[in-house]
């Protein structure tokens, strides 16, 4: 929702924008990853090395 504003706002600009989440919680089992930063911080390195790339 609130990445559709941002990529609309790129578009109107000339630029490109992404949006990258990380699941914490799964709502329909009701069950949640409360050790999440690890997985955060990988997918944030993730996320950077693949920009770093184009």
């Amino acid at each position: 929702m609130e990445s559709s504003a941002v990529a609309e706002l790129a578009a109107h600009l000339g630029h490109e924008a992404g949006t990258v989440c990380c699941a914490i919680a799964n709502r329909y089992l009701k069950d949640s990853n409360t050790n999440y930063k690890p997985r955060v911080r990988q997918l944030v390195e993730l996320a950077l090395g693949k920009m770093a790339e184009l």
